[in-house]
């Protein structure tokens, strides 16, 4: 027994006005049909495909670039790595300590108590401004190959701040 497909209502009305046409229309919508087929095609599948392949070049160019460069970066660091950490071992303990006193001195001023800790020292200053504070910091890992390793601060009514911190060298337990 063969059971038969019977299509809605509304597309057996479109059926019977698409035989209703004449030949060359059918062809002619039909041809239509596949213009925009086409267009639609193009549009969401092969045009940006395109388009990526043109600048694929330009794209890997730019690519290997930072490759390069990422591999000089490696490299640099790998060597640098393979070094012996001398910022820690050129300073001896007093020589730290004075370098340490005359940066609290330049940048924080006269009120900076410095005592030696277990590991490192602790600063400890009141009415420092925010800017020396900053370049204190920074004077501290670069000049010093040291590291602030616990702060206590707060920022007092006037603008300024006080606290204490530990200064620890590199290498130093770190």
């Amino acid at each position: 027994m063969t059971t038969r497909f019977s299509l809605p209502s509304s597309l057996q009305w479109i059926g019977q006005q698409w035989r209703a046409l004449p030949t060359r229309r059918r062809h002619a919508a039909g041809v239509a049909l596949m213009v925009g087929a086409v267009a639609l095609l193009w549009t969401a599948v092969l045009q940006p495909a395109w388009q990526r392949w043109q600048v694929s070049d330009l794209r890997l160019g730019q690519l290997t670039a930072e490759l390069v460069l990422l591999q000089t970066q490696a490299h640099a660091l790998s060597e640098l790595r393979r070094q012996p950490d001398h910022g820690s071992a050129t300073w001896d303990t007093p020589t730290f300590e004075r370098a340490l006193h005359r940066l609290n001195g330049q940048w924080l001023g006269d009120g900076v108590r410095l005592t030696a800790a277990e590991q490192g020292w602790d600063v400890v200053f009141e009415g420092a401004h925010g800017v020396p504070l900053a370049h204190w910091l920074i004077a501290v890992r670069e000049q010093l190959a040291a590291t602030v390793v616990y702060v206590d601060w707060e920022r007092r009514a006037d603008g300024t701040w006080s606290g204490r911190c530990r200064v620890q060298r590199l290498g130093d337990g770190l």
